[in-house]
């Protein structure tokens, strides 16, 4: 075979693997649409996207059951319509957190701020009317919150903040999610060469470049949190709970100076920490990945020992609601899944709340914690 030859077959098989290649981005973009496609502002009955915040809650927005199952009033906030202004002899407490707060399995009135608000109503405050708006955000950081403080929580007047979250913040140590991204939260299990420049235009220019590179990225991401399993992960969750302590200190620091008064949570874990990897739940760790239950099995005391340093520094109400769920003979039943009580659940949340409220902040004497019967047949009767 002569060089002329050999030129020949090479272009040859050159213009047919363009052509190959043409046909495949072709189907491609037929099958898939354009590469990297516009995504459409809304996300979800409730949720619509943010430059700042990832996400955010559309105003007046209403879900499955209707109203009075699953709305967003027109501050943006979960459950009933409240006054921007405060009315006269009201005491306004925020409840700020994650999916627990924001309550994603339960209707309005049983999440546990909305359990909590029933708490007030039923045993008054006396000369006050508690009123209790529901401030959580699914998947929110701290970083979320502390954003929020100016914008959404400042304008509220709030006289008091109850602060349960935490679950994302550990969550961020190892996983990676794009409103996470949205505050500046670095992916854990970043791939550096997906990442540079080349790839990144082709993955912009070619819809099969761009399909590649995304299953390129989850299947090594995968078998990198596939490999955490069984790791001690301290180094990575210290270092992402000194961010959420930084905030917590920041929000801590701007509710002090603004005379809002503030109860720090604990987040409830449907697991006990208190034994071996593996000796809990068969059940419960089925409901999650390996790599999950070895992040939050190691992040939850870490979680608990921040949470109890920045309470006792701060000389902060704190409560944990860790010691009752431990001694349920099955957890299970006041959880929805892995991480999300249920209503019964809510209504344990609401009440440890509600006598610490009572005592800490109020100063009521003991005895007054009336708990009403409809309350207690609605939540705890199946």
């Amino acid at each position: 075979m002569n060089r002329v030859e050999s030129m020949r077959r090479l272009l040859f098989f050159c213009l047919a693997g363009v052509v190959l290649l043409s046909g495949v981005e072709v189907g491609f973009r037929l099958w898939l649409g354009s590469p990297n496609p516009a995504k459409p502002e809304r996300i979800d009955w409730a949720c619509k996207r943010d430059p700042h915040l990832g996400y955010v809650f559309v105003p007046g927005a209403v879900g499955p059951g209707g109203p009075g199952a699953n709305s967003i009033n027109s501050l943006g906030f979960r459950g009933p319509e409240i006054s921007l202004e405060k009315p006269p002899g009201t005491y306004r407490i925020l409840c700020v957190g994650d999916s627990i707060t924001n309550g994603v399995n339960v209707h309005n009135d049983t999440t546990y701020p909305g359990i909590l608000q029933r708490f007030f109503d039923a045993e008054p405050v006396p000369g006050l009317r508690v009123e209790v708006v529901n401030a959580g955000v699914a998947g929110y950081l701290s970083d979320h919150q502390r954003y929020r403080m100016a914008c959404d929580f400042a304008r509220l007047k709030p006289d008091c903040l109850v602060f349960l979250m935490g679950e994302c913040d550990v969550s961020a140590a190892l996983l990676a999610n794009e409103t996470w991204q949205a505050v500046g939260r670095p992916k854990p299990m970043a791939i550096s060469w997906l990442d540079n420049a080349p790839v990144a235009w082709a993955a912009d220019h070619s819809a099969l470049a761009f399909q590649l590179k995304g299953w390129l990225e989850r299947a090594v991401i995968a078998y990198r949190l596939g490999q955490t399993a069984k790791q001690d992960l301290t180094e990575r969750l210290t270092a992402a709970l000194a961010l959420y302590r930084a905030n917590m200190e920041a929000m801590l620091a701007e509710c002090r100076t603004r005379g809002i008064r503030v109860v720090l949570v604990n987040y409830p874990w449907n697991f006990s920490d208190k034994v071996g990897r593996d000796d809990n739940f068969n059940e419960v760790k089925s409901l999650i990945r390996a790599h999950e239950f070895n992040l939050y099995w190691q992040g939850a005391p870490l979680l608990a020992q921040a949470n109890r340093e920045l309470a006792a520094a701060w000389g902060i109400p704190f409560v944990d609601p860790q010691p009752v769920l431990y001694a349920l003979a099955d957890r299970r039943q006041v959880f929805d899944d892995f991480i999300h009580p249920n209503k019964k659940g809510n209504f344990l949340l609401a009440h440890g709340l509600a006598v610490a409220l009572r005592r800490e902040v109020f100063g009521l004497p003991a005895g007054q914690d009336r708990v009403p019967y409809d309350l207690v047949v609605e939540c705890l009767v199946d």
